[in-house]
């Protein structure tokens, strides 16, 4: 799969995901986070969400990084942190059932979508951002040598050499501003990162707390039961 094609798939999946959060507006079914299907998309949804932790562990931790590489490389855990990211929120929002009732329940829901669509825009953004530094540093380069070859030579001859001259010249402070530009975003993407990541730990958070009063209330309904 190219890099477009990814790209346009995880997109697909992300207002997909968009989607079904909006399904709220036309379905609400209260009993079935607690049935055994909807229990079973929670947990494989929250098993999902959990993986991307395990990139950033493995990404920022060295001899775990080197020992884990030898089996896959980071692209392919990028990949796998991507695909999990994504299709874990979309069976968590699926095992809610729409059924948005607590302040716990709109939070985590909250937390799962800010952080899936900003990974997804953040990712595929900051990829293309820095393809088009590069081509532009590139046409940069090209321009300055292009120009200083044509300074060196002397005065260019006539009319026509001039207005070449100038036209480069023209050109190369437009590219330069562009590089600018870009580098700019560039710089923005890695405040981006730390508030991703930021936000990616508050939802970890706010999930333990869902499992933690699920589990809660799931012992004090078999306590009564059994009382």
């Amino acid at each position: 799969m190219t890099k477009k094609q990814d790209a346009t798939f995880v997109g697909g999946m992300t207002v997909l995901m968009i989607g079904t959060w909006l399904g709220f507006l036309m379905h609400r079914s209260p009993r079935f986070p607690g049935s055994p299907l909807g229990a079973s998309l929670g947990i494989i949804g929250g098993v999902l969400i959990l993986v991307p932790l395990l990139y950033l562990v493995i990404k920022r931790i060295r001899p775990l990084k080197r020992r884990v590489t030898r089996r896959l490389s980071m692209g392919t855990l990028l990949t796998i942190h991507i695909y999990a990211g994504i299709v874990g929120p979309i069976l968590a929002i699926v095992h809610s059932g729409h059924k948005f009732d607590s302040m716990l329940g709109v939070s985590l829901t909250g937390a799962v979508l800010i952080v899936a669509v900003s990974g997804f825009v953040g990712r595929y953004l900051n990829s293309h951002v820095t393809q088009g530094l590069r081509d532009k540093k590139a046409m940069r380069d090209a321009l300055q040598e292009q120009v200083s070859t044509a300074l060196s030579a002397g005065r260019p001859e006539g009319p026509e050499g001039e207005k070449l001259v100038r036209r480069s010249a023209a050109a190369l402070a437009d590219v330069e501003y562009a590089v600018k530009t870009h580098e700019r975003f560039k710089l923005w993407f890695a405040r981006w990162l730390s508030w991703h990541i930021v936000i990616s730990f508050v939802l970890y958070g706010l999930l333990a707390l869902h499992v933690w009063a699920a589990l809660h209330f799931t012992a004090r309904w078999y306590g009564m039961g059994a009382g």
